[in-house]
C-alpha cells in the first residue's frame, strides 16, 4: 500500500485523465507483449514518462501498425479491442494507465474503502466486511479500531465465511479504543 503514491495519482487524474475510471495500472520499465486487455472496458488513457527513447505504444491497423508516442502526452484509446504492445526502449520508462473496470457480477454490488492519513499512518475503513483500521508504511496494521465481521463466500479464492483479511495486533494499553477515534463510532 503507497498512499502518497496513490494521492499523487489521483491528483494527476483529476487533471489530465479525461474518462471516467476506477483502475491504475503503473509500469515500471514493463515492455508489453500484442494482447487485447482484459477486463477493462471503453477508452483507456495511457502516458510514459522517464529518461528513455523509443517504447512507443503500437496500435495493431490491419497488417501494420501505428506507433503512437505518449512520452508525457497522454493517449485515449481503446485498449480491449484494439490489439496493442509497448516498442523496444532504452532506459527507464514509467507508464500509468488509467481504465474502467469490468466487474464480474459475483463482486457486485460494488463496495468502497475510505482511506485517511493519521499520525501512526492510514486509516482504512473497508465496507465490504465493516472493518477500520490504521496500518504503518509497510502495510502492517498497528490498530484495530472495528474487526472485520465475516461475509458470504464471493469467489473461488475465500471460503464461506471468511474475513476479507487477516487483522492481528498485539493489544497494548495506548491501543485507543474505537470510541476514542475521531471518526469512528462504536456499534
Amino acid at each position: 500500500m503507497r498512499p502518497k503514491l496513490w494521492q499523487l495519482l489521483l491528483d494527476f487524474a483529476a487533471k489530465h485523465v479525461q474518462i471516467p475510471w476506477d483502475g491504475c495500472t503503473v509500469n515500471d520499465s514493463y515492455l508489453s507483449a500484442p494482447h487485447r486487455d482484459k477486463g477493462n472496458q471503453g477508452q483507456s488513457y495511457t502516458i510514459s514518462f522517464g529518461d528513455f527513447t523509443g517504447g512507443e505504444l503500437c496500435i495493431e491497423k490491419g497488417d501494420s501498425h501505428v506507433p503512437i508516442d505518449t512520452k508525457n502526452k497522454g493517449y485515449l484509446f481503446d485498449g480491449s479491442t484494439q490489439t496493442h504492445w509497448t516498442a523496444p526502449f532504452t532506459g527507464r520508462r514509467f507508464c500509468l494507465v488509467f481504465y474502467s473496470i469490468v466487474w464480474p457480477t459475483k463482486f457486485l454490488p460494488r463496495y468502497s474503502i475510505t482511506c485517511k492519513e493519521e499520525t501512526d499512518g492510514l486509516f482504512i475503513q473497508d465496507e465490504y466486511d465493516q472493518s477500520q483500521v490504521v496500518v504503518n508504511r509497510k502495510g502492517h496494521v498497528v490498530r484495530v479500531l472495528v474487526k472485520p465481521q465475516p461475509r458470504e463466500w464471493i469467489g473461488r479464492l475465500t471460503r464461506r465465511g471468511q474475513p476479507s483479511r487477516v487483522v492481528c495486533v498485539q493489544a497494548s494499553p495506548e491501543t485507543p479504543s474505537p470510541a476514542s477515534h475521531p471518526s469512528v463510532s462504536s456499534p
